[in-house]
């Protein structure tokens, strides 16, 4: 659900603080509707790229490409000093986080359905992970930015971004008889 919630957050706070950084920085109404315009456009296009990658190749892959990009772009969101190239890193972010929707849901469905829970259960926890990110990444952010201003809420998202990476790796490269033990058997099975 973790990996549900992430992409929901980053949104939440992207919509609020890409907004008022751009505005900041000089651009207008339209500027800043056409950033998100240009970013929705290009999400539609990644969104589909990245679901056929994981169904393919596996569900890390781009989960872990779009977690290192948004981690990256996420510490960037304060560099940029002109409206343009602010626009190009929230377009990058809203782009990166689009990585993650596809094969996050899918890896909940399988898990779900491995478990032999019913097929709306995962629909429902999607739901939940995402609308619970949408409401923590939008007032979470503003709040925050009220307090400390609006870089810190996005560097708090890259430190999330990076954090959940490296738990990613951490599992993925656990040997096997962690693993092993981990479902509940202490040794390889033997054929029969």
């Amino acid at each position: 659900m973790w990996l549900v919630a992430l992409p929901s957050l980053v949104s939440g706070a992207l919509s609020v603080l890409g907004s008022l950084r751009l505005h900041h920085l000089g651009a207008g109404a339209t500027e800043i509707g056409l950033t998100f315009l240009v970013a929705a456009v290009i999400e539609a296009g990644v969104g589909p790229l990245a679901g056929r990658a994981s169904d393919r190749r596996g569900r890390l892959g781009p989960i872990c490409a779009g977690l290192c990009a948004a981690t990256v772009l996420l510490s960037a969101f304060g560099l940029a000093q002109a409206a343009l190239g602010a626009a190009a890193v929230v377009v990058g972010i809203a782009v990166a986080v689009e990585m993650l929707w596809a094969p996050a849901m899918a890896w909940l469905s399988e898990v779900l359905e491995r478990r032999g829970d019913a097929p709306g259960l995962a629909g429902a926890l999607i739901n939940l992970a995402w609308s619970g990110g949408q409401i923590a990444g939008s007032a979470g952010s503003g709040r925050l930015s009220q307090a400390t201003g609006e870089i810190t809420p996005m560097l708090v998202a890259a430190g999330l971004s990076l954090a959940t990476l490296l738990a990613l790796w951490a599992r993925s490269v656990r040997p096997t008889g962690a693993r092993l033990r981990a479902r509940g058997s202490g040794r390889p099975r033997t054929p029969v």
